[in-house]
């Protein structure tokens, strides 16, 4: 029975980390520090409702069961998407990451330039292979794909201005190349603002675990 109570009063106090631990989450301004610190709260939540799950089969006070286990099931999905969001900023910040597009004779290296966004793409690919399969980013994900097909196909166009000193043309692709990835920025900002949404009303509906 002692054991039971702190297992319930430590999993609810847990619990309460919830909302700070969405607000990291759907940030756009964050650390490394920050999401790894709340991915570390985020399995120390699962871990001890995990505790308090196995628990529920010797708690002969507890009338409900059912109710009890579907606002416990509530929680443990919003803490397992939590860390999907998670995981998913940490590969989307890899994709189509560029330092800067010289577009002027003195500063262009075409072959540096050319492995510099060669390497951009390829990076880009392998991260959007690892991002997790998350209900409020899935018009993100499509896009981002096309963004980097957009992306590549600038690039091609950029390449070929530099080579033929149209510098002006350089120009005008580059910000295109830089609008491309705004868009995509953009639409992952609304994809996690959808998200923050959702999970605070989700976690208003939480009751305390008895």
């Amino acid at each position: 029975v002692e054991e039971a109570v702190v297992v319930t009063n430590n999993s609810n106090e847990l619990i309460k980390l919830l909302p700070e631990l969405i607000e990291i989450s759907t940030n756009t301004f964050y650390s490394k520090y920050d999401v790894s610190n709340a991915s570390a709260n985020l399995q120390q939540i699962e871990s001890s409702l995990i505790q308090y799950r196995n628990n529920l089969v010797n708690r002969s006070d507890i009338s409900d069961i059912n109710t009890v286990d579907e606002n416990l099931q509530n929680i443990f999905t919003l803490v397992n998407e939590l860390d999907l969001v998670l995981s998913y900023r940490i590969s989307i910040s890899e994709v189509l990451i560029y330092d800067e597009l010289p577009t002027d004779e003195e500063n262009v290296n075409i072959d540096e330039i050319t492995n510099n966004l060669s390497n951009i793409i390829a990076q880009s690919k392998v991260n959007i292979s690892s991002l997790p399969e998350i209900n409020e980013f899935v018009n993100h994900k499509l896009l981002v794909k096309d963004a980097v097909t957009t992306a590549e196909n600038l690039h091609g166009r950029y390449l070929g201005a530099l080579r033929n000193n149209e510098y002006e043309v350089a120009q005008s692709i580059s910000q295109a190349i830089l609008l491309n990835k705004e868009t995509e920025s953009r639409a992952f900002k609304n994809a996690l603002a959808q998200f923050k949404e959702k999970s605070l009303l989700n976690y208003e509906n939480f009751k305390n675990l008895p």
